[in-house]
């Protein structure tokens, strides 16, 4: 088809764009390519380097079933995967602009993502996952989940207790340290012997509980604030010579697929990583549709999965 716009008015507006460091508009560019009345629109899930690609997976297949589930009108969702190293959040590129995302899913912030969001007014509607932040719609889970990990170990017989958790922690490992501790030291037990892990993988969590059980300091209660750095650490406690639950009880967080097929089973506490992935990717949907959802985060409930690696019983 010509042109019906001269080449040097065309020449014109590209410089002009240039010089004012114009963006196109990703969501209106490809209106182009669609037929009357469709939309396209981009969510991303944005997470840090340092999560685990299974989480990673487990988020974008959320927000996919739920768009297969419900259908989305004559909107086209296309899901991106963005990441940033943790702490620095503001300088992914397209953050603070509107012509890359639709929408987003945040997960897996530390302190300084989390100063960077309250501060900025994101021009897309954003969930966040596990982390409460002011003006952000958010999903988190059961504050008392350091707490009742604490009880079921308590209630295994365990008397000295370690905690193993990031040394770059999230909003949302930290609550879970501090609540596990507090409960523990409520309860007139040694203070808590706090375990940092160079990130949440399962090798960073056999490296640290190797370290420590190679120090000879008893322990016989664990609590992982994910079920990665358990796993890694049930290697750990093996490779000591040590079996669970006889000599050391576990508790994990998060009842990821893995939990139930560990030798022995884990036993976990909180919220299940698929229920807060659904929930997150549901309130995001609705907040791209115009909804109202309010600032309130959506806190979910409180579940327990009792299994071998603790001596606690489930109540008949």
């Amino acid at each position: 088809m010509e042109r019906r716009i001269s080449p040097r008015t065309v020449a014109r507006v590209e410089a002009a764009a240039r010089t004012l460091g114009y963006v196109p508009n990703i969501t209106a560019r490809r209106l182009r390519s669609h037929t009357v009345g469709t939309s396209q629109a981009v969510l991303a899930v944005i997470t840090s380097f340092e999560t685990p690609l299974l989480l990673v997976s487990r988020a974008a297949s959320a927000l996919q079933r739920l768009i297969e589930r419900d259908g989305a009108g004559y909107t086209q969702f296309t899901i991106s995967i963005e990441m940033f190293h943790a702490g620095h959040l503001r300088d992914l590129p397209g953050i603070l602009g509107n012509d890359r995302f639709s929408g987003a899913l945040i997960a897996n912030t530390v302190e300084a993502d989390d100063r960077f969001l309250a501060e900025a007014r994101l021009p897309f509607p954003v969930v966040l996952i596990g982390r409460r932040v002011p003006g952000c719609a958010s999903v988190v889970e059961n504050p008392e989940t350091g707490r009742e990990a604490a009880r079921l170990l308590i209630e295994s017989g365990c008397r000295r207790c370690a905690v193993l958790s990031p040394r770059l922690g999230t909003q949302a490992s930290q609550n879970r340290v501090s609540e596990f501790t507090a409960a523990v030291a409520a309860a007139g037990l040694p203070p808590v012997i706090e375990v940092g892990c160079v990130d949440r993988s399962e090798s960073m969590g056999y490296a640290a509980t190797r370290a420590l059980l190679g120090q000879r300091i008893r322990i016989d209660g664990f609590f992982a604030v994910n079920d990665t750095l358990a796993i890694g650490a049930y290697h750990a406690v093996r490779e000591a010579g040590l079996t669970i639950p006889k000599d050391i009880c576990f508790v994990g967080v998060g009842d990821s697929d893995a939990a139930p097929y560990l030798a022995p089973p884990l036993t976990c506490v909180g919220s299940s990583e698929d229920v807060l992935h659904a929930e997150a990717a549901r309130l995001l949907l609705r907040c791209f549709a115009g909804q109202d959802v309010g600032q309130a985060p959506v806190q979910l409930l409180l579940q327990i999965s009792l299994r071998g690696s603790t001596r606690v019983q489930p109540k008949s």
